[in-house]
């Protein structure tokens, strides 16, 4: 089952309490209110998943994110 997606004013909330709180319980609790700890997990290692990617493209391009698992593999 698919959840529904996060709003911009979510997203930007739940910025926040990574800067100022750091767990799931208590951001979920503090800041982004319409979430559950579960669904405020999953969203961060998403958000970070992302993060990491987005900065081995802009190192290894035009090869892409393939050659960065070719040569972890190798």
């Amino acid at each position: 089952m698919q959840g529904f997606l996060w709003t911009e004013e979510e997203h930007r909330t739940f910025l926040a309490g990574i800067a100022k709180q750091g767990d799931w319980i208590g951001i979920s609790k503090n800041f982004v209110t319409t979430r559950i700890p579960t669904q405020v997990a999953n969203h961060a290692q998403k958000y970070f998943l992302r993060q990491i990617v987005s900065t081995l493209k802009l190192k290894i391009e035009p090869h892409g994110i393939f050659a960065v698992f070719c040569s972890i593999i190798i």
